[in-house]
């Protein structure tokens, strides 16, 4: 009866041991902006431009850069390396965190199929 009592007593404490465990390392964290990058090409393989951690990346044969310069689209649109892009006449505009502008000026939202034509 003693050996019982003392198996059940072990067993409890290691139960209640393994509840006072730190369980905050098993959580997800958002994923850091190294991440993300590394994961750019498949999500955005037409050439063109992302806005990624509030800097702008060249897309190019689905390797991606740092963008350099600012740079003249074939159809006129202006996208500079601060995110800022525009047509003459229009509007300026600004690509948002993970957006992708393709060489014919169609916009795109990160991780989405959707695209919009800048008018």
């Amino acid at each position: 009866m003693k050996n019982q009592l003392l198996t059940l007593c072990i067993l409890a404490i290691g139960i209640h041991a393994n509840a006072q465990k730190d369980t905050s390392q098993n959580k997800m964290s958002p994923p850091s902006a190294d991440q993300i990058y590394q994961e750019i090409p498949k999500y955005s393989a037409a050439d063109g431009y992302m806005m990624l951690d509030d800097k702008m990346f060249t897309v190019k044969e689905g390797k991606t850069s740092p963008m350099e310069n600012d740079v003249t689209l074939e159809n006129g649109i202006i996208v500079s390396k601060n995110g800022n892009y525009y047509q003459a006449g229009k509007a300026k505009q600004m690509l948002r965190e993970g957006e992708h502008i393709d060489m014919d000026g169609n916009c795109t939202p990160h991780h989405s199929k959707k695209s919009t034509q800048v008018k």
